[in-house]
């Protein structure tokens, strides 16, 4: 470890992802068991193979490679803790200061007799720093009190959160430096969306099984099923078999039964027994007959009812109905296209006819207003004509009280007359 921080220290300083690998060499230092009796041996073999040491390295990485966001955290702040100077990297004073308080948790784990000082002499030998360094505090393994700098951005290109104050060092070297509430929300947004394409993923594997569960059953279910209808016709044909063997059997026997008797006379023609054998025949001649007539006139169907090829294909007839949805899927989107052309026909009539009755009601509306106008003038005149008979019959009535009273008038004028020349003849006598 240390002829690693020797050789990054020659490098010009130690940046983020460097001090990161030291640390977890740190921390596979404290965490490697005692080596065996005999010293390291076996290390020091390994070293010395070629790629060994390169070998051991890619453990230690391997071993410390699982890093969380409480050990970046912590490397970000022990990192800024020893850049004094806020420019990225650390200096070889900044370094040095950093091995002796390595070297000093080493040694105070040796004395306790949990550790020793080195592994395989290193200790002792002349490289270790002669000038005794400043001890310093073990690395906090939680954040720092409200007191110290806060973490408020997060340095993309090194990965570790940064303060306020070292934001602009670390542009002005060309990082990347988003503020760490972003740099979580996208984090935490990535882990996210990965959890949901996790879930998707098992979504489909579910529905996957789900299918192939429902697919295998079926095939199984359509197995057993020609499986029952072979059943079926194999005891069909086992029964006609039977039957017919059973015809055949009682038609051997009767055939061995009329040959048994007829040998039987022929040998014994001359005995007695033959005689009453004779006559036994003569008597069931005719039971034999009727026997064998019955069985040569007895029907037999030679078809087999059984067919070999008239099994259901459920599979080709699934095909089937799936071509023939597709064709009925294509006719309903001919169809639909055929509804929907219609529809446009019959909405531009629609259109057209609103356009119209749009067009009709503006000629009529004026029409309308000038019959309206026309109904209103011919009341009025109606009320006009009938007020003029209301005063022509007023003016009739008058001028008949007129000629009345025009008549009394005359008659008295007359009376008046004669009352005159009456007085003017009394006044001359």
């Amino acid at each position: 470890m240390l002829s690693s921080q020797t050789r990054f220290a020659r490098n010009g300083g130690v940046d983020a992802k460097d001090f990161q690998r030291v640390w977890r060499e740190r921390e596979h230092l404290f965490s490697e068991p005692d080596p065996a009796p005999g010293g390291d041996v076996g290390g020091r073999e390994e070293a010395s193979r070629p790629g060994g040491e390169a070998r051991r390295e890619g453990r230690r990485e391997e071993g410390g490679g699982g890093v969380g966001p409480e050990k970046i955290f912590e490397f970000g702040k022990l990192f800024q803790k020893f850049d004094t100077d806020g420019d990225g990297r650390l200096g070889r004073a900044d370094f040095e200061r950093l091995v002796g308080g390595m070297l000093e948790q080493v040694g105070e784990r040796g004395g306790d007799g949990t550790r020793r000082g080195s592994r395989g002499g290193e200790g002792d030998n002349g490289n270790a720093p002669s000038a005794a360094p400043q001890p310093l505090p073990p690395p906090p393994a939680v954040p720092p009190s409200p007191a110290g700098p806060s973490i408020t951005h997060y340095d993309e290109t090194t990965g570790v959160p940064l303060a306020r104050e070292a934001v602009a060092s670390q542009q002005a070297l060309g990082h990347t430096v988003v503020p760490l509430r972003e740099a979580y929300s996208r984090r935490l947004s990535r882990l996210q969306l990965r959890r949901r394409l996790h879930g998707r993923g098992e979504e489909l594997r579910a529905a996957r099984a789900a299918i192939e569960r429902e697919t295998l059953a079926d095939a199984e279910a359509i197995v057993e099923r020609l499986r029952s209808a072979e059943t079926l016709k194999q005891a069909m044909l086992t029964q006609g078999v039977n039957s017919v063997t059973a015809e055949l059997e009682g038609v051997e026997k009767l055939s061995d039964q009329t040959a048994c008797r007829v040998l039987m006379d022929l040998v014994c023609a001359t005995d007695f027994e033959g005689t009453e054998r004779m006559v036994e025949l003569v008597q069931s001649y005719r039971e034999l007959c009727n026997s064998i007539d019955r069985v040569a006139n007895k029907p037999f169907d030679p078809t087999i009812d059984v067919q070999a090829d008239d099994f259901p294909h459920e599979t080709a007839e699934r095909l089937e109905v799936l071509r023939r949805a597709d064709r009925y899927e294509h006719a309903l989107s001919v169809k639909d296209q055929m509804l929907w052309e219609a529809m446009q026909v019959s909405d531009c009539r629609l259109q057209s006819s609103e356009m119209l009755a749009d067009k009709v009601a503006s000629e009529v509306s004026p029409v309308v207003s000038l019959t309206t106008a026309l109904s209103s003038e011919s009341q009025r005149l109606e009320e006009k004509c009938q007020e003029e008979r209301s005063l022509g019959r007023e003016f009739a009535e008058e001028a008949q009280e007129w000629v009345t009273l025009t008549g009394k008038l005359s008659d008295r004028v007359n009376a008046l007359t004669v009352e005159a020349e009456r007085t003017a003849q009394l006044r001359k006598v």
